[in-house]
């Protein structure tokens, strides 16, 4: 899949548009083929490293996209099931979960 990946905190030059390995749902999660991604300005502080994460980090923490597959323990949602989320990181990518 292809990703936005910060690997060193800074300004718009640290965004790499890369290949990069597609996740796996765990159980209780689902895997996402990402139709959008929310663009913030908390984006800008998770670049910059003002909020800082572990290194490197896909970035977005928003989106919106069709479930691809299913985790163990997963109820109410089915491949095929268009959902949206806030609050998880990853969404500047073809998939996420």
């Amino acid at each position: 899949m292809r990703a936005i990946v910060v690997s060193t905190t800074g300004g718009p030059e640290v965004l790499t548009y890369t290949d990069h390995p597609d996740p796996e749902p765990n159980p209780g999660e689902v895997l996402v083929d990402v139709a959008a991604s929310g663009v913030n300005f908390i984006d800008v502080y998770h670049r910059i490293g003002r909020y800082p994460l572990s290194l490197p980090f896909v970035l977005g923490n928003e989106g919106a996209g069709t479930v691809a597959a299913v985790g163990e323990d997963v109820t109410g949602l089915s491949v095929g099931d268009t959902v949206a989320w806030a609050g998880v990181m990853g969404s500047y990518a073809s998939r996420a979960v």
